[in-house]
């Protein structure tokens, strides 16, 4: 059976507007406080996730992306995973901002597909007991992609776009790159729920000098 159930917050009709419902959409999603939502994640062998369109505080937003690297995973696979992860959102921020393309481009209904192979996970026991266990962590984010996708709405712009300006009726801004911002902060801060326990010296060492060489690449394309 299938019942037409109304969210309390949607717009009322008549008249409901494409732009009324996009922006009611944005308010019961994480959208309009981070200018990105959830649309879905699935695991291998079927998993899904069983809320994330409406997914919108912090906390639950950091619990879904901490359930899409595999909770019952081996801790060493999900750190190179999520590694792998951050390393390629900010390589794909410093791309955006040195693209032509996207400067002169309004980027509307795209989406940031992030997947992995899972098979690495699984077998990383196995692995470790025979003296492979940095190997096979690694091997682990060999696999982890992220892809932009969906560009039926993307249109050609004569002025060039920010993307981080907030947008009003004329200005054609998305918010992209603010959004992307976001993921990156939301993805740095998942490092401690996925290990709580304070890095070495050494990882502090290895991180904050990654830190300072994406900085660097950002600005050097600002």
């Amino acid at each position: 059976r299938i019942a037409a159930v109304r969210h309390p917050a949607a717009p009322h009709a008549p008249p409901r507007s494409p732009l009324r419902y996009m922006q009611f959409r944005e308010r019961v999603s994480s959208t309009a406080a981070f200018g990105w939502r959830i649309e879905g994640i699935a695991t291998a062998g079927g998993g899904k996730h069983p809320s994330t369109k409406q997914t919108r505080e912090p906390a639950d937003l950091l619990a879904a992306l901490g359930w899409f690297l595999r909770p019952d995973a081996p801790l060493p696979p999900r750190q190179v995973l999520h590694a792998t992860f951050l390393a390629k959102l900010r390589a794909l921020r410093v791309d955006l901002a040195a693209s032509d393309w996207f400067t002169h481009t309004e980027i509307v209904g795209s989406s940031i597909l992030l997947v992995y192979d899972a098979a690495p996970l699984d077998a990383y026991n196995q692995r470790a007991s025979r003296g492979h266990g940095a190997a096979a962590a690694e091997g682990a984010g060999q696999s982890a992609a992220v892809y932009m996708i969906d560009f039926a709405k993307a249109l050609p712009s004569e002025g060039a776009l920010t993307h981080t300006e907030p947008w009003v009726n004329g200005n054609r801004e998305d918010g992209y790159l603010a959004g992307l911002d976001s993921l990156i902060d939301f993805w740095r801060e998942l490092e401690e729920k996925i290990d709580p326990k304070p890095p070495s010296p050494e990882v502090r060492r290895r991180v904050s000098k990654q830190e300072r060489q994406w900085e660097a690449d950002l600005a050097a394309v600002r």
